[in-house]
């Protein structure tokens, strides 16, 4: 049956009360990082990004790859750009989420972070929305998840980031949506519940059930929940003197050093296409470049070969 784990399932599947216990250890693990290196750090922000990722598909009902290009805002205002969903942060309420993308046919209105009334994990929305706003003001930014230079995952860094997680588990979005799912129909029987879940998932619950519920066995192991092992986290060493000041120089003539790599790319076209011309040329008898073609490519003829003056020139730095 589909709803029974396949070993390909158990590389991936985590149960959902084992990632609660992942969630704690990696805050634990932000946390003694951000003692150690503080906030302005690219590990720190990335194993940031990794809780904040977690907690948004544990703590409320797991999406599917919304996460990737989803902006964050706390204002009402900047949320009506139809080609984001959106984060929103209100003053002096849950956040919500506000969708514009219409994902599997399913538009869906916005809604407070959380479960409703499920008694069997202790995170609540309003504690959920805590974690968010702490993470906004730590990290003041434009998507709900951003790299060290401010820009959005592209999907490969985004899927790392769940990989990333655990060394024994290929941890996923489908995983997490298959122990959300499970979670809430196999453990909580009202139908309120599972409805509610199934719409914030933007699903059903007949495709919760189909789909994403799997039959999870007494042996924890056989289930595919065996203890997971969190990935160490590695601090990147601090730069050598050399590479300190080479990063200061950078990092001071960035502009300056950008203008000339783009000129000494304009300038290597240039030589290419100089090159490519000559080369046809030569290796056509009788051919005569257009008057448009001598000028751009500074041509001239001798001894029977067509030559360029911007290889010419080059040959000679």
């Amino acid at each position: 049956a589909d709803n029974i784990l396949t070993d390909k399932d158990k590389t991936k599947y985590v149960k959902y009360s084992v990632l609660l216990k992942v969630l704690d250890t990696l805050k634990i693990n932000m946390d003694d990082l951000f003692l150690k290196v503080g906030t302005d750090n690219i590990t720190y922000k990335r194993v940031h990004m990794q809780y904040i990722l977690l907690s948004l598909t544990l703590l409320s009902p797991t999406l599917r790859d919304e996460y990737l290009k989803m902006r964050i805002t706390d204002k009402l205002a900047n949320t009506t750009n139809k080609n984001y969903d959106y984060l929103y942060i209100p003053p002096n309420e849950n956040v919500q989420y506000i969708f514009n993308l219409i994902i599997k046919g399913h538009t869906t209105e916005p809604y407070e972070l959380g479960i409703l009334n499920n008694k069997k994990i202790n995170y609540t929305g309003e504690q959920l929305s805590d974690i968010i706003r702490a993470s906004y003001l730590i990290f003041p930014r434009k998507y709900v998840l951003e790299k060290f230079d401010n820009k959005p995952y592209a999907e490969t860094g985004f899927n790392n980031l769940l990989l990333d997680i655990l060394q024994n588990k290929n941890l996923g979005i489908n995983a997490l949506r298959s122990s959300f799912g499970t979670f809430i129909t196999n453990s909580d029987k009202n139908h309120n519940v599972q409805l509610d879940g199934a719409y914030k998932m933007r699903s059903s619950v007949e495709m919760l059930n189909k789909n994403y519920r799997r039959i999870e066995e007494d042996d924890e192991e056989e289930a595919g929940a065996k203890e997971p092992v969190i990935q160490v986290i590695t601090i990147p060493k601090p730069p050598t003197d050399r590479q300190a000041v080479m990063l200061n120089y950078y990092t001071t003539n960035k502009k300056e050093l950008l203008d000339k790599q783009k000129a000494k790319y304009a300038n290597d076209l240039v030589y290419q296409q100089a090159v490519k011309a000559i080369a046809y040329l030569n290796n056509r008898q009788g051919s005569t470049p257009k008057d448009e073609s001598i000028i751009k490519h500074k041509l001239y003829e001798q001894n029977g070969r067509w030559y360029s003056e911007i290889v010419e020139d080059r040959k000679k730095e």
